[in-house]
């Protein structure tokens, strides 16, 4: 009976002990021929310590494999999202951008990534830019932002709305931010020709208000010179308008 010296290495699983056994049982099938029986607990430590090195790192393999396979799905994400990521720093520069940010700035991957996402924001909302990053920390939690782009967009007027968060692996001394961009463009056009709409049948209600008054006026201003009396009754037979002639003639 060989010697167990599992107690040599306590940090090898059962399991993978277990199948260095079974492997060295494959390999050699007949370890029970050698002579010394020292020779044999010798031959049979170093082979199955060999055989569970073996699986051992077949199982590492595997589990590289499957992180490789991790890692490029996720980066398949990161990089063919339909919206525009971005790894900004405390300072607002560019560390990182997928392709998708290419297209809503208008510019190749070589000039976004290392240069201020202030360069991409139209001058009129550079305030907004900046209180929006004075307002990145690492403690913070989600922001909401929505800007105008600079002129180089694709588009007269290119609108993102940017929600940014920490990077979970991000450094409190140097940290990062996550920022991803929505293209809204479509949605802020509607709203302001919804508005413009509404700006539009606003003033002709107004325009037509007036008219309607003036005619009003109008009438109330022939009936009252007419040489006749006039009366108008409502259904109740309630008197809504008397001009002075009808006054004159009933005497009051």
């Amino acid at each position: 009976m060989t010697k167990d010296s599992s107690g040599d290495r306590p940090w090898l699983d059962p399991d993978l002990r277990e199948k260095g056994r079974r492997r060295l049982r494959r390999s050699h099938p007949r370890l029970e021929d050698l002579e010394s029986e020292e020779t044999r607990e010798l031959v049979e430590d170093f082979e199955l310590h060999r055989a569970e090195l073996w699986v051992q790192n077949e199982e590492l393999r595997e589990a590289q494999a499957e992180l490789t396979r991790t890692r490029d799905a996720y980066r398949d994400l990161f990089e063919r999202a339909p919206v525009g990521y971005l790894i900004l720093d405390g300072k607002g520069r560019i560390k990182q951008a997928n392709l998708r940010t290419e297209d809503l700035l208008d510019a190749p991957r070589t000039r976004v990534e290392g240069a201020d996402f202030a360069d991409f924001v139209a001058p009129a909302d550079q305030d907004a830019w900046f209180l929006f990053r004075r307002s990145l920390a690492p403690d913070m939690g989600r922001l909401v932002e929505e800007l105008t782009l600079a002129d180089g967009a694709p588009d007269p007027e290119r609108v993102v709305r940017i929600e940014a968060v920490v990077a979970p692996e991000t450094d409190p001394d140097d940290p990062r931010f996550r920022f991803a961009l929505f293209d809204v463009t479509q949605r802020r056009q509607a709203e302001r020709a919804l508005q413009r709409e509404r700006d539009h049948l606003e003033k002709r209600v107004a325009e037509r208000t007036r008219e309607l008054r003036a005619a009003w006026a109008q009438r109330e201003r022939f009936l009252e010179s007419l040489g006749e009396g006039v009366m108008a009754f409502d259904r109740q037979g309630r008197i809504t308008f008397v001009n002075p002639m009808a006054l004159e003639l009933l005497g009051y």
